[in-house]
């Protein structure tokens, strides 16, 4: 629509500058907001006798190690599901745009859903079903080249990514003591981090050398791997005290 507005061809710059240059205008907004929030009063706690505990380490890079490999697969359709529609399938840049924007809004029933899917079956179960959830999503792209099935398949990743998140980021602070509940948040975010970086340094090469297919299937198996390892590692433990 901005290309039409402006008469130009999507092969120019200004039809994308615009849009990056509203979202950075929109966040301004939220920082605000977030600046205006007032921290929580702290709760007294009633006088306890402090009993030496062990650092949860194990823990921590347990969970680090799992949120690695399950995010495989969220990161490489991030990164690589617009370029595959674009140089793979022949898809106009418009219905790119149209499908990234409608899994982006059915993401929002998903997360909305997560209280009441982690009420009935516990934080532990939701991420593994938002987990093995985004591996099987994954399969629409492996095996049909068809910008139905990407678009589908991409839906349904964005939409069990968002059901995993705050499952497992409520888990994750039930594990260890609230001392060590930052520590626990800021390495499983590394972990992200760490993630997508790989997928995305990686991925060029694999697709040129292997094909799209290859590459989101790797994608759906390391992320299949993840919630294997989530499942056999947590399945009988116990918050650390």
């Amino acid at each position: 629509r901005i290309a039409g507005l402006l008469n130009i061809g999507l092969d120019q710059p200004e039809p994308y500058r615009y849009p990056l240059v509203l979202a950075a205008i929109l966040v301004i907004p939220a920082v605000v907001a977030l600046h205006a929030t007032p921290e929580p009063a702290e709760q007294k706690q009633p006088a306890r006798v402090s009993l030496p505990t062990r650092a949860p380490y194990r823990l921590i890079a347990l969970l680090s190690l799992v949120t690695l490999l399950q995010l495989a697969g969220e990161g490489a359709a991030r990164t690589f599901f617009n370029v595959y529609l674009d140089t793979g399938l022949a898809v106009p840049t418009a219905q790119i745009g149209t499908l990234i924007g409608a899994a982006q809004l059915l993401a929002v029933p998903a997360a909305l859903a997560t209280p009441m899917l982690a009420t009935r079956l516990g934080n532990r179960n939701t991420v593994l079903v938002g987990s093995f959830g985004m591996a099987v999503s994954l399969l629409p792209l492996v095996l049909i080249p068809h910008v139905s099935a990407a678009g589908l398949g991409f839906i349904g990743m964005t939409a069990m990514a968002s059901l995993r998140r705050p499952a497992i980021s409520v888990y994750g602070m039930e594990l260890v003591p609230p001392a060590w509940q930052t520590t626990m948040s800021s390495a499983t975010t590394t972990a992200l981090g760490v993630s997508w970086c790989l997928v995305a340094l990686s991925g060029g090469y694999l697709i040129t050398r292997l094909s799209y297919a290859s590459f989101f299937l790797l994608a759906a198996a390391i992320t299949a791997t993840g919630a294997c390892l989530f499942w056999a590692a947590f399945r009988k433990l116990r918050r650390e005290a």
